[in-house]
């Protein structure tokens, strides 16, 4: 049995860093989410499959993604009409 959650997605944070401190320890939430910076994702994992880890990732290529990103935009100025924001 996999359980209910067993396809959750999950993310591990590590708050080993400087700007994680004081208040770690007494209040772990609140340190999570007003202290966390990207740069402190160890790993994410969507139903069981690794996607990402330590600065790699398994699933996709970040500049091709961004690439894909800022084309997607300026399509999307284009045909808003917006020409003189591209």
């Amino acid at each position: 049995n996999r359980g209910p959650f067993a396809d959750a997605p999950m993310s591990v944070i590590d708050v080993s860093a400087a700007h994680h401190a004081p208040n770690e320890d007494r209040d772990p939430y609140t340190t999570l989410v007003h202290a966390s910076r990207a740069s402190d994702v160890a790993l994410t994992m969507v139903a069981g499959r690794v996607l990402y880890e330590r600065g790699r990732w398994s699933t996709l290529d970040p500049e091709r993604a961004v690439a894909d990103a800022r084309a997607e935009a300026r399509g999307l100025v284009r045909r808003a009409e917006l020409e003189s924001l591209a």
